[in-house]
């Protein structure tokens, strides 16, 4: 992800009851030069460990 930025990260939580999987982070991330522009419509969502 060299060419990406990490703008939220969300954690599983059984307090908040947030469950991406096991134990999984549900991870929003865009490129670097569309967060330079403003652009925020290609934001890719994913979930890692």
């Amino acid at each position: 992800m060299g060419s990406d930025v990490t703008l939220l990260q969300l954690p599983t939580s059984h307090l908040m009851n947030w469950i991406w999987g096991d134990t999984y982070d549900l991870v929003l991330t865009v490129r670097r030069a569309d967060l330079a522009r403003g652009e925020l419509g290609r934001v890719k969502v994913q979930i890692t460990n």
